[in-house]
């Protein structure tokens, strides 16, 4: 075997043969030299750098000392030249000392803010370093503040005056303020949209087909994007109406989204042009440049293997001619893939591919399929949960070791985990194994604080003032010593004193009795209740169990709630009508509670949409034993429809009734049923609507309620407005209703704080039945959520 050599060409190994005979260089000395600010702190330098006189030449090394040097802040720049002495080198710095500044910046121009607030915003005081990457960054926050104060127009300048000889330095800093003006309405210009006339809303009625859909976007569904960035009368507190160029840009995509969404595949929306249009008041206008609207031609399947084309095809809802709407065909996509998803595919994917035709508005649409192969759950792995017990998370998986990889149901378990109010954060991801078609389910949990204690005072207009504390854990554990969390039980203690009322509570609920899906909760209570009537006071003490199931079909719940309680009517007046004065004592109360429950309402504090509808039927005494023979049927229904921006339309009907049977001839007062106040009609006194004896509100044995409010939302999630209308009435015997009744009318603020909810009505009474009196206007102050 032979190999042939080449030469280096002679110059390069002549370089080589010099390199390689010649000993390293080293760094005789380092020296530093100061631009503009004088500088001689030698030592500062050598503690921030490693390279020391001789050190061989590194030019990685220096380089590396020269960003330590910028990373001290106390230069501006720094730059490194070796210069040649003799066979070595000196290493010389040069550096722009950043000058501290002597005394607080003078201010000029800020007229409407003062000296005082540009000062706080740049948060610079004698003594700090400064030069114009500094003022650039503190500026931000000057022009924020601006900005949030409605004076967009703003602009800032500074100048450095430094001293060479001692690094000081004064800071002149100049401030045009502009005018005042907010972001006012919002315009665009190009949208061809025209409302249909009544032949096209018919022909609409008549079809499920996109085709006869108006042509562009409505005005109103645009406005709506930008709408939140528009000033409103509250803006004092909220700041919406900031003009703030780069959210307004931001919400192109969106605008441009809704185009898409209508099959406006080439539409541009431009950067909003913003201008005054009256003194103060700024508007901005879009240009929008939308193209034609595009249809479906031919939808194809690309890709597919394991399932046949008509199974998949039969999920595809899109027909040619459709409106080519890119939401429409995203959800298809995604339908698609949850199909796969559903039966082991976890890899698998789908991705929508669109074919513009060149002669005509239409588009050939492929969905094109990537499989993968099935995959099972090998095992399911709890990481980060310090202190919930991993079998509290598992018991709620909708997912278990041995299943197929099903997608559906993992985002589902992630949803039930983020509910059960134990996590700051849920995620999940599969992890290989090594074993074919079997990957591990990791779910990463972040506990966060499950437990509470407040403590405070309030007033209402029932309760009147009241002062509380309250202790509760989330994630309570009866036998979980020294920590006692993390069985998810859940524990209340409330304790509250106020003029008219008094509740000394205690509960405890487990969710998961014997280890199945059966909530068992216990509790002791004692209230004091003063503010029942002119003429007589109540206590209750007592306890009671609940066991609580999950149902299918429309009532998704059902509770089996039995009591026994004493309850005690006394300091009953002497003027008290008899019905009354005989109801004066104490009698000992069994009775047993059914409640049906279903819910589909998307929040359980502040809904939007859903109905909560309630069927309740209660027994007291006879075969439950007691002094008192009593049954009680009840049904409540709530409905929640979401409007336009943010708006809530809420119905609600309410109906009750009581029947003494057994040894009893009369319902007993403390269970007689009564409307008015801060919960029913809001416009009469509280339990005033009622029948009456010489006067005397004495309750009755049937009672309905309904009512409307619609629901404005001031800021986001915090305040809201409200109006409502209500009637109802209440009648003297069971079964035995009128057409009588009483209503009000009235207006509300819902400030809508976690854990401190405040409810203020104030409601006009309109029309009044039988006896009940007759009351002006009424102020309600409530804590707490409403119906």
């Amino acid at each position: 075997m032979f190999f042939k050599i080449h030469p280096l060409p002679p110059a390069l190994a002549a370089l080589l043969l010099s390199v390689l005979a010649l000993p390293a260089a080293v760094i005789r000395d380092i020296r530093v030299e100061a631009v503009d600010v004088h500088f001689n702190d030698r030592d500062f330098v050598l503690a921030a750098t490693q390279v020391r006189p001789g050190d061989a030449v590194d030019q990685r090394r220096i380089s590396r000392d020269v960003k330590n040097l910028m990373g001290t802040g106390r230069f501006s720049f720094v730059d490194s030249e070796l210069v040649a002495a003799g066979e070595d080198f000196d290493l010389v710095y040069r550096v722009a000392v950043k000058p501290r500044l002597e005394k607080p910046v003078t201010v000029e121009g800020a007229a409407e803010m003062g000296e005082r607030h540009i000062r706080k915003w740049l948060e610079l005081e004698p003594g700090d370093a400064v030069d114009d990457a500094i003022l650039s960054m503190r500026s931000r926050k000057v022009r924020e503040e601006y900005h949030r104060r409605f004076y967009p127009e703003v602009k800032v300048s500074w100048e450095i005056i430094t001293e060479p000889a001692t690094g000081f330095a004064r800071v002149i800093y100049r401030v045009k303020e502009g005018g005042r003006a907010s972001l006012r309405r919002v315009k665009f210009t190009g949208n061809t949209y025209q409302p249909p006339g009544f032949g096209e809303r018919f022909k609409a009625g008549l079809s499920r087909r996109e085709a006869v859909s108006p042509a562009s976007v409505p005005p109103e569904q645009l406005e709506a994007v930008v709408r939140p960035r528009l000033w409103h009368i509250f803006s004092f507190f909220t700041k919406r109406g900031v003009y703030n160029p780069d959210e307004l840009d931001a919400d192109r995509d969106a605008l441009r989204a809704l185009y898409l969404d209508r099959g406006y595949l080439d539409a541009e929306i431009s950067p909003p042009a913003v201008e005054y249009f009256r003194p103060r008041k700024l508007e901005a206008v879009y240009n929008i440049t939308e193209g034609p609207q595009y249809r479906l031609g031919e939808i194809n399947l690309r890709g597919h293997t394991r399932f046949t084309a008509d199974e998949l095809q039969a999920l595809v809802k899109l027909r040619p001619g459709d409106i080519a709407g890119m939401g429409a065909i995203n959800r298809t996509a995604e339908t698609l893939r949850d199909y796969y998803w559903n039966r082991g595919y976890m890899r698998a994917g789908v991705r929508p591919r669109l074919r513009p035709r060149a002669s005509e508005p239409v588009v050939d649409l492929d969905f094109q399929f990537h499989e993968g192969d099935v995959v099972n759950i090998r095992y399911v792995d709890i990481r980060g949960n310090t202190r919930t017990k991993d079998h509290v998370i598992r018991r709620e998986l909708a997912v278990y070791p041995g299943e197929l990889y099903n997608m559906v149901k993992v985002r589902q378990s992630e949803r039930i985990l983020r509910n059960m109010g134990f996590f700051s954060n849920v995620s999940s991801y599969p992890r290989e194994t090594g074993e074919p078609f079997r990957d591990d389910l990791v779910f990463e949990v972040e506990e966060t604080r499950t437990g509470q204690f407040m403590l405070g005072a309030g007033y209402s207009s029932i309760d009147e003032i009241i002062g509380f504390v309250e202790v509760s854990q989330g994630n309570f554990d009866l036998f979980g010593w020294p920590t006692f969390t993390g069985a998810g039980q859940k524990l209340r203690l409330r304790a509250q004193v106020g003029n008219e009322t008094e509740e000394y509570l205690m509960s405890l609920t487990e969710p998961w009795f014997l280890g199945r899906k059966l909530t068992l909760g216990g509790e002791v209570y004692r209230t004091v209740r003063k503010n029942l009537s002119d003429y007589y006071n109540e206590r209750r003490l007592g306890g009671a169990i609940t066991l609580g199931k999950p149902l299918k079909g429309f009532f998704q719940r059902a509770n089996l709630r039995y009591g026994l309680e004493e309850i005690t009517i006394y300091d009953v007046s002497s003027n008290a009508v008899q019905r009354i004065q005989d109801e004066e004592g104490s009698r000992l109360v069994s009775s047993l509670k059914l409640t049906l429950i279903h819910d589909t309402r998307d929040n359980f504090f502040v809904p939007t949409r859903g109905v909560r509808a309630t069927v309740a039927s209660r027994l007291t005494g006879g075969p439950l034993a007691g002094d008192v023979d009593m049954y009680g049927l009840e049904a409540d229904v709530s409905a929640y429809y979401p409007l336009w921006f943010g708006h809530v339309f809420n119905l609600r009907g309410w109906a009750a009734v009581v029947q003494e049977y057994g040894k009893d001839d009369d319902v007993r007062i403390f269970d007689r049923l009564f409307l008015g106040g801060a919960r029913t009609l809001r416009g009469f006194k509280y339990r005033y609507v009622s029948p009456y004896e010489e006067g005397e509100p004495i309750g009755g044995k049937t009672a309905a309620l309904a009512a409307v409010e619609y629901t404005v939302p001031i800021t986001r999630k915090i305040l809201r407005a409200a109006v409502f209308y209500e009637l109802g009435n209440v009648w003297m015997d069971a079964y035995d209703m009128d057409t009588s009744y009483c209503s009000d009318a009235g207006i509300g603020l819902r400030l809508d704080v976690p854990g401190f909810p405040i409810r203020v009505d104030y409601a006009w009474p309109l029309e009044i039945s039988g006896d009940v009196e007759r009351t002006s206007a009424r102020f309600n102050f409530w804590l707490g959520y409403g119906f």
